[in-house]
């Protein structure tokens, strides 16, 4: 069984991720119940790596857990009360002790199944559902939940039926099945709506955010992280403030969108301050002096930085302190200081060693290897660099086998649930006969369903480049011809660019064919990147590249032609190699007198070569 402790993941830092109470740590299982007065989410926590969703998104004026069987009564559900009152006990006590919750949740299921009482076995299963989530059985949480779910959409009971979608969006993200836990998490959403829970929507938007976290879509992610923002602010919900500003952090760094990722860092240390959740304030101090030496100002990164490293001695958490001193020492070798950054990378492997984070000994071999080569030690440099692929392959692996876990749990409970619905059927006449056509509609969709994907991997294959991404030179065609034949049709312009890697034969030769390949991907990243969305951008050939740009005037596609032709030079090509540098030669024609869409290109064309006989490293139109 997969445990989200032991996945592997490219690591960056502490991300946030949604857990048992309106928001939590990802990576993080908080203590139950309040601490000090407050939530928990609002309190340092022990470090145990989770990965869940929000499992509980209610409006606390509607359902308290404390006062659960009045919030039952209020939505009129009818059930035997001495059901009603184990349920809400086990319910008050899910994060306190599972445990607890469980047994009460079995008692209540029999006591419930003795009596016929469906509401009462719906909430039952609801809560041992709610319990296997909490202790890591996850064939056991699909199982009670699927059963409670399917209750909740005959009784048309929506807060039982949004309470499973919650939670089984916890237990298909911990299982790597993303989609299935967006499913569940949108709708979470619409019942929330529908339930007029404004703290439900809130944290159904930053769940949402949090799945396109995981799967690196950090562009998509922000609108979702950003409607929660807004709404935890409307709630003045500070913990929930504090998670999706550190959320919003997060995906910003890794688009590399420095303002905007100092913005929310600063925000999140100024509502974490105000709840007194010491953790957060000082691992987003540490991405704020992260920002501060992306930004050139190393000395206020520094004080950022010592500020970090004070406060996250005194929690105990060694993860957290770990990622601070990683951090740190990149500040110091930007300072020169390379004893200095050696040590805080010493304290950060023993840390690891003793606590047995694989992962984050990789990221202390990649920082070595960085140390190393400033020292001008290349063999020992070397040497970090292979034992951080090393662990990192060894990582990977050990996620594929938990992958292939999780897809045998969920396969295990589909066919036991299978089985339990063919012996119902076949207590009646007919049962035979429905099983075999289930069975017949079952395999029909899993057919169809198989060659949609293989109809869809076939046509992704035929329009795009293997090796960059973007469309290949059959399919620009097609659109191209396309988008003429309209664009003439509607009298409106059309810009078409051929582009050009400079002296590319020389980047391979030097540099490596490696190397060259990882050029035309950046560049063709920077050109999908710079069009927009309505431009389009295809690998023509080689090192070529066709740019198509409807509704573009010449003069408009001069300008966009100048700002690519600058992105690429202006690009640090030294993190692909030390001396590598790359720029682009741009022929553009936006000529309406044309017969057709290949003397476009051929204009084109014809402006590239005067942009290469003119020097290169410039635009022709």
């Amino acid at each position: 069984m997969p445990t989200p402790s032991s996945r592997w993941r490219p690591s960056n830092g502490p991300r946030v991720w949604f857990g048992p109470d309106t928001a939590a740590i990802r990576g993080t299982r908080l203590d139950e119940g309040r601490v000090g007065g407050r939530c928990a989410t609002c309190a340092p926590a022990r470090r145990e790596p989770v990965d869940t969703l929000c499992p509980h998104a209610r409006s606390p004026a509607r359902f308290r857990p404390e006062s659960g069987a009045a919030a039952l009564l209020g939505r009129r559900i009818r059930m035997n009360p001495s059901v009603m009152e184990l349920i809400e006990r086990g319910w008050a006590e899910r994060h306190r002790d599972p445990g607890q919750t469980q047994r009460l949740g079995t008692e209540a299921l029999s006591l419930a199944e003795a009596l016929q009482d469906r509401a009462g076995i719906g909430y039952a299963q609801r809560n041992l559902g709610t319990a296997a989530f909490f202790t890591g059985d996850l064939r056991a949480a699909l199982d009670h939940l699927g059963h409670a779910l399917t209750l909740a959409r005959e009784l048309g009971d929506l807060t039982l039926e949004r309470d499973c979608a919650n939670f089984l969006a916890g237990v298909y993200s911990s299982l790597y099945n993303y989609d299935r836990a967006a499913e569940s998490c949108l709708r979470a959403l619409e019942l929330s709506r529908t339930l007029s829970d404004p703290v439900g929507e809130a944290n159904a938007y930053a769940n949402l955010g949090v799945i396109h976290v995981e799967t690196r879509q950090y562009r998509a992610a922000l609108p979702y992280l950003q409607q929660a923002l807004e709404r935890q602010q409307r709630l003045a919900n500070a913990a929930g403030v504090c998670n999706a500003a550190q959320n919003l952090t997060e995906c910003h760094l890794m688009l590399g969108e420095v303002a905007q990722a100092q913005h929310s860092g600063e925000l999140t240390v100024t509502v974490a301050r105000q709840i007194g959740f010491r953790r957060r304030e000082l691992e987003t101090l540490s991405k704020l002096g992260k920002i501060a030496d992306a930004l050139g100002e190393h000395d206020r990164a520094a004080e950022l930085h010592q500020q970090a490293l004070k406060g996250v001695s005194g929690l105990q958490v060694p993860e957290s302190e770990i990622w601070v001193e990683l951090e740190a020492s990149l500040n110091q070798l930007a300072l020169g200081q390379l004893d200095e950054a050696g040590r805080l990378l010493e304290q950060a492997r023993q840390r690891a060693e003793d606590s047995g984070l694989s992962a984050l000994l990789v990221e202390y071999h990649r920082r070595m290897a960085t140390l190393e080569r400033r020292r001008g030690e290349l063999e020992a440099a070397l040497d970090h660099l292979e034992r951080a692929h090393r662990l990192e392959r060894s990582l990977l692996d050990q996620e594929v086998q938990q992958r292939s876990n999780a897809l045998m749990i969920q396969y295990e409970v589909e066919r036991v649930k299978a089985e339990a619905e063919l012996y119902r059927l076949r207590t009646v006449e007919l049962a035979q006969a429905n099983a075999q056509l289930e069975r017949a509609n079952q395999e029909k969709s899993a057919l169809v369903a198989a060659l949609e994907a293989q109809s869809l991997a076939l046509e992704r294959q035929l329009r795009e480049d293997a090796l960059t991404g973007v469309y290949n030179r059959r399919h620009i065609e097609v659109v191209l011809q396309e988008v003429f034949r309209a664009q003439q049709r509607a009298g409106r312009p059309l810009t078409v660019v051929m582009a050009d890697i400079d002296n590319f034969k020389r980047i391979n030769d030097t540099c490596s064919h490696p190397v060259g390949d990882q050029v035309l991907r950046q560049v063709a990243g920077l050109l999908r990147d710079g069009c927009g969305p309505h431009g389009t951008v295809a690998r023509y050939g080689g090192e070529e590249f066709l740019l198509v740009l409807p509704d573009s005037t010449r003069e408009q596609g001069l300008a966009l032609c100048e700002r690519l032709c600058q992105q690429v030079q202006d690009f640090d090509w030294s993190t692909l190699h030390p001396h590598l540098r790359v720029t682009l030669s741009l022929g553009l024609s936006a000529r309406g007198d044309v017969p057709n869409h290949e003397k476009l290109v051929a204009a084109a064309d014809e402006r590239l070569y005067e942009a290469k006989r003119a020097g290169r490293n410039r635009v022709a139109g």
